[in-house]
């Protein structure tokens, strides 16, 4: 049987191409993250008389990853950024509103 390891180092190359075809430009690590997750969960999974892993693989990994896009759409779309400036006056000119 292969181990974990061996199956990770095959498919980073897939794990990269996907982050290209879905155009994430920030983050990388943490969709590598993600990715390296689903990849083990998918090795634990499955089922050998029911496919092709590499085909269950690339399901998987992609299917992470557009639901990571999507909760860090939500959570983007709920909360905005502030940089120190923009906090600094807001906090100053709380009282005069």
């Amino acid at each position: 049987m292969t181990s974990f390891e061996e199956v990770l180092e095959q498919f980073e190359p897939m794990i990269s191409a996907t982050i290209r075809q879905l155009n994430i430009y920030r983050d990388f690590e943490q969709f590598r993250h993600v990715a390296r997750i689903a990849l083990w969960q998918a090795w634990n999974r499955f089922d050998a008389t029911k496919g092709n892993f590499t085909a269950f693989a690339y399901r998987s990994i992609r299917g992470a990853m557009l639901d990571e896009m999507k909760k860090e759409s939500k959570f983007d779309e709920r909360f905005t950024h502030v940089d120190d400036s923009s906090l600094a006056y807001l906090l100053e000119n709380q009282n005069h509103c």
